[in-house]
């Protein structure tokens, strides 16, 4: 009987709804976007989908015009359907159940485009739901690329749950929110070359539907609605990472851009909460960086010497080897971070904050050098940290970090080891700072004639050390701080709108 009720139901809303699916890419004010969710070496030979919600009403298919409107070309009332790539230019729709084909679609070059009908529809495929539309697009291989086509306000709630713990306060949900919708929108077309407009990976966002809804997170989005982090206007792109370990860093100090928004900000607020990367350590000897960076591509003989550089705000900036012909091998920014990873040693350097040295003659004893500046050497009234700090705060009428923390000098790696300096600004300063003013020099560093080979990496934080941590953030919302003062302590001169 029932099953009888949902065929005439369907029936009856169909008509009604398929006059209104084209309209809907245009007249939501929410813009739609592509996710691709399999693709590549994991796109699939058939995809499966069914209705979620209710009875279920079907599918209307077609296509989407340039501008993103869907032209249907006819309508489904089964609620489980498979989708197989006919030829490169048609697929066929089928009943899950029997296999029976239901359609066979010419697409010409467009991909193939699933409307599940009904209201406030949700969708099953691959034991996740969602919202929104479906796109398949045959690869070279004969397979399926499947991408979800959805309104970005949709999106956003399938992101934050998996960027952010849904136990986080609401205030770090809402600079959640804000960090990922306006990253969206300047990701537009990052995968255009494959269909869509973001993975759903930590390559970009990680994306899983409805897999984990959380209100929280569902009422933290609908409250930043329509809302996005700019710069002179322009939405910025809000990159964000789990824990910065004391110090975000310059953009340009970690990738090859300066981006006047992404600024080095001392952060004093992960220590007042529980993070999941508080401090690590690893370990990693001249042979074993030998064998890395051979497997790395390079000509090198036995590494005999390796050392570190940071920058102003103490995270790392480069990674030097020497091998035993005197030949140095040289590993900037993130590249630095990276090049030592390895899973045949154990090794994985979590974030840009950790010093490298030698087990048996450390030049820095302790990321708690660069952690925090010593205190007790200055006014903190004169402090450059006392000045950042107040210039993203002041007009929220906030007690500054600085306040709390008495400011002192930043430290500098220099021949005689550790220095400190107090001449300059540097964390989170507005303008008027560079890298190269602060920076330590290679030509300061004094190479010892041997090393121990055995080497310690100290760190703490995980992730790129740019803009938003989110730790940070859980810190700074139990404190009762707001989202936007949140973001605007992140992303140096910013507005929220």
């Amino acid at each position: 009987m029932r099953k009888l009720f949902c065929i005439i139901l369907a029936g009856l809303l169909l008509g009604i709804l398929l006059t209104t699916a084209d309209a809907a890419a245009l007249t939501q004010s929410d813009p739609f976007i592509r996710v691709g969710l399999y693709y590549g070496n994991n796109a699939l030979e058939y995809a499966n989908l069914q209705n979620a919600a209710g009875c279920g009403f079907g599918y209307a298919y077609g296509v989407l015009d340039t501008n993103g409107s869907f032209i249907s070309y006819g309508v489904i009332s089964e609620v489980a359907i498979t989708m197989r790539a006919a030829s490169p230019t048609a697929y066929t729709i089928s009943a899950t159940g029997s296999g029976a084909v239901l359609a066979y679609v010419e697409t010409g070059d467009s991909p193939l485009c699933v409307w599940p009908q009904g209201i406030d529809t949700v969708t099953w495929f691959k034991n996740i739901r969602y919202r929104g539309a479906f796109l398949y697009q045959r690869t070279d291989g004969g397979r399926l690329s499947v991408i979800n086509y959805l309104p970005l306000e949709d999106y956003i709630k399938g992101v934050v749950p998996y960027e952010m713990g849904t136990w986080f306060p609401e205030e770090a949900l809402k600079a959640q929110a804000l960090c990922a919708r306006s990253y969206a929108m300047t990701s537009i077309g990052r995968h255009g070359s494959q269909g869509f407009d973001l993975c759903n990976t930590t390559c970009c966002q990680v994306y899983k539907g409805l897999k984990t809804q959380s209100d929280a997170v569902d009422r933290a989005v609908e409250q930043t609605a329509g809302q996005y982090i700019r710069y002179n206007g322009e939405i910025i792109r809000a990159v964000y990472m789990s824990s910065d370990g004391g110090a975000t860093e310059n953009a340009e100090n970690v990738w090859n851009t300066p981006l006047p928004y992404l600024r080095a900000v001392r952060d004093d607020w992960e220590a007042q909460t529980d993070t999941t990367y508080k401090s690590w350590t690893r370990g990693i000897t001249a042979r074993q960086i030998t064998q890395i960076l051979k497997a790395r591509g390079n000509d090198n003989t036995d590494i005999v010497h390796a050392y570190a550089e940071y920058t102003a705000a103490g995270n790392i900036s480069r990674l030097t080897f020497v091998d035993s012909r005197g030949k140095t091998y040289d590993y900037e920014k993130e590249a630095a971070r990276l090049v030592l990873a390895s899973t045949d040693y154990g090794v994985d350097i979590k974030s840009m904050r950790f010093i490298f040295e030698d087990a048996a003659n450390p030049r820095v004893k302790s990321p708690s050098e660069f952690a925090r500046p010593m205190s007790g050497t200055q006014d903190t009234q004169s402090s450059g940290i006392e000045a950042a700090v107040k210039s993203v705060l002041s007009a929220f009428g906030l007690r500054p970090l600085s306040e709390q923390y008495p400011a002192g000098s930043i430290p500098i790696l220099g021949k005689s080891g550790v220095t400190y300096r107090t001449d300059f600004q540097v964390f989170g300063a507005q303008s008027g700072y560079t890298v190269s003013d602060t920076g330590i020099n290679a030509a300061d560093l004094t190479i010892p004639a041997s090393s121990s080979g055995r080497y310690l990496i100290v760190g703490a934080g995980y992730g790129h050390n740019l803009g938003m941590s989110q730790y940070g953030a859980k810190a700074m919302a139990e404190a009762g701080y707001t989202a936007e003062q949140i973001v605007k302590y992140y992303y140096t001169g910013v507005t929220v709108g």
